[in-house]
C-alpha cells in the first residue's frame, strides 16, 4: 500500500468475520514481482483475432492494460464512430432537444446536427429519437431502459430458501465459471467468480452434490468479456447426493423411484436395495 496497511476495520469491512486471518497473510511484497512475462507477438495474435482486423499500436497498449475495457471502447468506436469527436460537454451530458451541435468526422470533415425530438420509452425500453443531421432527418432507437411487458427476456432468480440455488451475490459480473454440469462438487468448493467494482468475489458451494444446471457462463482469461448478473440470480443448481456407490464410494444420481446411475462407472443400480457397480 503506497500509504501504509489501512486500519483492521477495513479489513474487517471487506472480508467479514474472519478478517484477521487474512491480516496475517498480508505481505508487503508488491504482487508486480510475481507476474509472469507475457509473449507480446502472442498477445497481439489474440487481439487480432478477437477484433478481426490488425490493432493500431495505441490499441494495443490499451487492450493489454485494460483488455476488457478495451475489446468494449473498439466495439462501440465501430458501431458509433470514435465519441472524441464530440465536444466534451455533450460526451458528458448529452445533447438538448433544439440545441444545435458543430463537430468534424474521423477524416476532419465538419457536420451539423440537432434534435428534434425524443419520444417516451417503450414498452420495449427503446426511445426513438428523431434528429437533423447536414439537412438530413435521421431515426434511432436508443435503449434507456429494462424492457417490460410480453415477450422481453426474463431472468431466472434463485429460491432464497433453497439451498441447491446457488445465486449471484450482488450485481455484477460474472468473471469466471469453474462449474459444469454433471460434475461432483463438494461443501466449499468455488463455483464461480463474481467482479464486484473491480474485487473479485469467490461464490462456494453450500453443500456436496452435483452441477445440475448452469444458466451463465464466462472465462474472462479466455474472451476477455464478462457477462452482467443481477442480485439474487440464479447461476448454479445443484443436486444433492443424498447416496454413494457401496462399492467405488462415488454419487449415485436417482433416476426413478427405484433405480439410480452410479456416478463412478456409469452404470445403473436397479433398485433400492442392490446399490453399487454392475
Amino acid at each position: 500500500m503506497p500509504l501504509d496497511f489501512p486500519p483492521d476495520w477495513v479489513y474487517e469491512s471487506a472480508f467479514g468475520k474472519n478478517y484477521q486471518a487474512d491480516i496475517t497473510g498480508r505481505t508487503e511484497n508488491s504482487p508486480l514481482n510475481t507476474l509472469e512475462n507475457i509473449d507480446l507477438t502472442a498477445e497481439r495474435d489474440k487481439l487480432k483475432a478477437l477484433i478481426r482486423r490488425e490493432p493500431t499500436e495505441e490499441e494495443f497498449v490499451l487492450y493489454l492494460n485494460h483488455p476488457g475495457d478495451a475489446l468494449k471502447t473498439f466495439e462501440f468506436t465501430a458501431k458509433y464512430s470514435d465519441p472524441n469527436n464530440l465536444p466534451v460537454d455533450v460526451w458528458f451530458e448529452g445533447l438538448q432537444i433544439g440545441t444545435q451541435m458543430g463537430f468534424r468526422d474521423t477524416s476532419g470533415k465538419p457536420h451539423q446536427m440537432v434534435i428534434l425530438d425524443i419520444s417516451p420509452p417503450k414498452e420495449t425500453g427503446d426511445c426513438v429519437v428523431r434528429y437533423l443531421c447536414d439537412s438530413e432527418i435521421f431515426i434511432h432507437k436508443v435503449k434507456v431502459k429494462e424492457a417490460m411487458g410480453i415477450g422481453t427476456e426474463s431472468i431466472e432468480m434463485a429460491d432464497p430458501s433453497n439451498i441447491c440455488h446457488i445465486a449471484a451475490p450482488s450485481n455484477g459480473d460474472l468473471w469466471v465459471m469453474y462449474a459444469h454440469e454433471g460434475d461432483i462438487i463438494q461443501k466449499g468448493q468455488e463455483l464461480f467468480n463474481i467482479s464486484i467494482m473491480k474485487q473479485e468475489k469467490a461464490v462456494l458451494s453450500p453443500i456436496d452434490g452435483i452441477v445440475k444446471r448452469i444458466l451463465k457462463r464466462s472465462n474472462y482469461q479466455e474472451t476477455k468479456k464478462m457477462i452482467p448478473v443481477v442480485n439474487g440470480e440464479l447461476l448454479v443448481e445443484i443436486s444433492p447426493t443424498s447416496d454413494t456407490c457401496v462399492n467405488c464410494k462415488t454419487p449415485l444420481i436417482w433416476i426413478t423411484k427405484n433405480s439410480a446411475l452410479c456416478v463412478g462407472t456409469k452404470s445403473v443400480a436397479v433398485s433400492k436395495k442392490i446399490r453399487g457397480c454392475l
